[in-house]
C-alpha cells in the first residue's frame, strides 16, 4: 500500500513533482491501482492527494451534490463539488449569499465600471450596444435563457413569486427569510420589492430567532416571541406556555459585559423565571450556529416530543472505551468531552445509546467522585437510563454540578442526590463572534505567553480588555451531593 507522506516535499506538506516524476513505474503503477476508481488520465498528483485525503474504492470522492465522481483540485485539496452548476444549488453556496452585503457589492461594481468606462453597467457601453442589442433580441436567445432559467431554478415553487405574495411574506418576514422562503438569494427579493414599489422591512429579530422559530412551528410548538407576561417588564424571547418553558438566544456581543450584561443578569432572570415555576433556557448565538443539531434535539427533550424511545431494560450496561467516549460527547453533549476515569455506556443492538462518566472530584477534595457527564444519543430518549446507569456508579461521595444554562436538577432528585448549594455565575471570553473561550485558558499566569501585549500591573480582566476581549456571564451551577 502506497504511503502518500513519501512524496512530499522536505519539512513541507506539498507535495514534491519531483519526486512523482522520478518514481519507479511499480511505484506509479501501484498508485493507479489503488486509485483506479479515477479515469485513465487523471495526474498521479492528484490520485496522491486522494489517498492523502482518505478517499478508496469504498470512500469515493463525490460531489456533494451531485454524486458524481470528482477528480479537480484547489490548494492541494479535493474540491466539494464537480462543477460551478452543483455549487450554485448547494446550501453552502446558499448560505454565502444571505452572507453578502448586496448593496455594497453593487456600489463597488459600479464604481469600478464608472472608473473603468464612464458608465455604471456593461451595456451602457457605446461598444457594447449594438452587439449585445442584436444578440440579446433574437428569438433563439430569448428560448435558450428562458430555458437555461427553468432549469437552474426548478426547484423554486414559482407560484410564490406573485406580487401579492411577496408583498404579504415583506409584512412579517425580514429580506432574508424571505429568500429562504422562496428558494431564492436575497438580491432577488430585493428587485422584485423594488419592481413593486416596497422597501423590505426590518423586522428586530436575529437569523438565530427565525431559525427556532422555524423549528417550533415545523415540530407544532406552541410559543410566544417577545412576551412580557411572564416576568414584566422583562421580556422572553420565547415562551412556550403548554411547557412551562422558556428561550433565550443571547448573542455573545450584545450579551457581554462591555454591553451593560453584568455578572448576575442572565441568573437573575433564570431565577425570576423558576419564581414563576418556568424553566428558562439559555444558548449563545454561538452554540446555536455551531450544535443547532444538539439544541433542537434537547428542546424537543424538553417538550416530550423525542419520536424515538428506548427501554433501558432493552439496554445493556458496558464499560466505554476512551476513544468511543470521547466521539459520543463531542456529539451528544453540548458541553463536550471531559476526560474520566470511569465511563459506562447503555448499548442497544451494540450501538451506543446513552452514557455517564465519573472522574475524581474536582473541586471539592473531601468528595471522592465527580459525576462528569450524562447524556443520551441524540434524537433519542433512553427511559430510564440514568437510574440504570447510575446504579453502577463507584462507591463512596459524589458531587455533581447542574448548569443552570439548561438544567433545573431534576435529574439528581431522580437518582437521590440532595442539593448542596449554587455556585456563582462564570464567565467566557470572546474577540469575535465565532468562537467562545473558557476562562481556565486565559487565567493571569498564562497571559504573557498568551497576548500580544501584557501588564502584570493589570488584572486579567483589564488585560484581556486591552488586547480586544470581551465576556459574558453564564447563570452559575446547582450544587448536589450522593452520599450512600
Amino acid at each position: 500500500m502506497i504511503d502518500p507522506k513519501e512524496f512530499l516535499c522536505t519539512n513541507s506538506h506539498k507535495f514534491s513533482n519531483q519526486k512523482i516524476r522520478h518514481a519507479p513505474k511499480e511505484t506509479k503503477d501501484s498508485i493507479i491501482q489503488e486509485t483506479s476508481f479515477f479515469p485513465e488520465d487523471t495526474p498521479l498528483l492528484i490520485r496522491l492527494i486522494a489517498l492523502r485525503d482518505g478517499y478508496s474504492h469504498s470512500n469515493l470522492p463525490v460531489c456533494e451534490s451531485c454524486g458524481s465522481l470528482v477528480n479537480r483540485t484547489n490548494e492541494g485539496r479535493l474540491l466539494r463539488f464537480c462543477n460551478s452548476k452543483c455549487y450554485s444549488q448547494s446550501e453552502q453556496f446558499k448560505n454565502s449569499l444571505k452572507n453578502v452585503d448586496h448593496e455594497k457589492a453593487n456600489e463597488v461594481r459600479k464604481k469600478t465600471m464608472k472608473e473603468k468606462y464612464g458608465v455604471e453597467f456593461n451595456s451602457q457601453r457605446d461598444e457594447v450596444k449594438p452587439i449585445l442589442g442584436a444578440h440579446c433580441s433574437t428569438p433563439e436567445f430569448k428560448e435558450k435563457a428562458r430555458e437555461r432559467g427553468y432549469q437552474q431554478y426548478s426547484h423554486i415553487n414559482r407560484d410564490l413569486y406573485t406580487p401579492e405574495h411577496i408583498a404579504q411574506l415583506n409584512q412579517t418576514n425580514n429580506l432574508p427569510e424571505i429568500a429562504d422562503i422562496m428558494g431564492c438569494s436575497p438580491s432577488h427579493v430585493f428587485q422584485s420589492l423594488k419592481k413593486l414599489g416596497l422597501h423590505a422591512k426590518i423586522h428586530n429579530h436575529s437569523r438565530e430567532e427565525t431559525k427556532l422559530k422555524k423549528f417550533l412551528l415545523e415540530n407544532k410548538i406552541n410559543f410566544k416571541t417577545n412576551d412580557r407576561s411572564v416576568i414584566a417588564p422583562q421580556e422572553l424571547d420565547f415562551y412556550l406556555p403548554d411547557n412551562q418553558l422558556a428561550i433565550e438566544l443571547n448573542g455573545v456581543f450584545w450579551h457581554s459585559e462591555l454591553q451593560g450584561k453584568d455578572k448576575l443578569y442572565h441568573l437573575k432572570k433564570t431565577q425570576e423565571c423558576e419564581s414563576k415555576g418556568v424553566q428558562l433556557l439559555h444558548f449563545w448565538d454561538i452554540e446555536l450556529n455551531k450544535k443547532w443539531d444538539l439544541i433542537s434535539s434537547l428542546i424537543l427533550s424538553k417538550c416530550n416530543l423525542l419520536e424515538k424511545k428506548i427501554g433501558a431494560r432493552e439496554t445493556t450496561v458496558k464499560s466505554v472505551e476512551i476513544k468511543e467516549e470521547r466521539e459520543f460527547l463531542d456529539q451528544n453533549h453540548i458541553q463536550g468531552y471531559r476526560p474520566s476515569k470511569i465511563c459506562l455506556g447503555l448499548y442497544h443492538e451494540n450501538e451506543l445509546v446513552s452514557l455517564m462518566s465519573f472522574g475524581k472530584s474536582r473541586f471539592n477534595k473531601t468528595v471522592d467522585w465527580e459525576l462528569l457527564r450524562f447524556c443520551s444519543l441524540k434524537g433519542v430518549q433512553v427511559i430510564g437510563g440514568a437510574s440504570r446507569l447510575f446504579s453502577q456508579h463507584p462507591q463512596g461521595s459524589i458531587i455533581s454540578y447542574a448548569d443552570r444554562r439548561y438544567s433545573m436538577g431534576q435529574l439528581y432528585d431522580k437518582l437521590g442526590f440532595t442539593k448542596v448549594g449554587t455556585g456563582g455565575p462564570s464567565y467566557f471570553y470572546f474577540n469575535d463572534r465565532e468562537t467562545i473561550h473558557n476562562r481556565i485558558k486565559f487565567q493571569k499566569h498564562k497571559l504573557e505567553l498568551l497576548l500580544d501585549s501584557f501588564d502584570p500591573n493589570l488584572t486579567e480582566w483589564e488585560n484581556m480588555k486591552n488586547n480586544g476581549y470581551d465576556r459574558v456571564w453564564d447563570c452559575g451551577t446547582l450544587v448536589y451531593m450522593f452520599k450512600e
